[in-house]
């Protein structure tokens, strides 16, 4: 006789509620229509840099067009944590829009972290935005 796992109550017939599913990755949308897993931070920018990080620790670099010069170099920082995803304008000249459902869009104050949930937008400039989706 075969051991029982969970939710197998006859040793061969496993019930569907015990079937574990795939758990989505938060991840990131932008315009441009590049889409990113949020597995490590991410800085975004017209030509965006690393400052002294170790290598092991580097966010990924996700480089923008911005023709009107309104996305600054390294313009935004998403931060994945455990139980949640923050951003933060980068001290950028022109800033950064935070568009949530059901509320006025709000600028983000430079070099402060704000956490972001599912169905937020940030809109950089220039066109470009970046959807967050399936946060924790």
């Amino acid at each position: 006789m075969r051991a029982q796992a969970p939710g197998d109550h006859d040793g061969a017939t496993i019930a569907r509620s015990a079937i574990t599913r795939p758990v989505a990755m938060p991840r990131i949308r932008l315009s441009t229509g590049e889409t990113h897993t949020l597995a490590r931070p991410v800085i975004i920018g017209r030509a965006p840099r690393l400052t002294r990080v170790p290598l092991d620790d580097a966010p990924l670099l996700v480089t923008v067009a911005s023709p009107e010069l309104d996305i600054s170099r390294s313009h935004v920082e998403i931060v994945p944590d455990h139980d949640a995803v923050v951003v933060t304008d980068l001290r950028t000249t022109n800033g950064t829009r935070l568009v949530r459902d059901g509320a006025d869009p709000v600028r983000l104050r430079a070099g402060e972290a704000t956490v972001v949930v599912t169905g937020d937008v940030l809109d950089l400039g220039d066109g470009v935005t970046v959807a967050f989706e399936d946060l924790p």
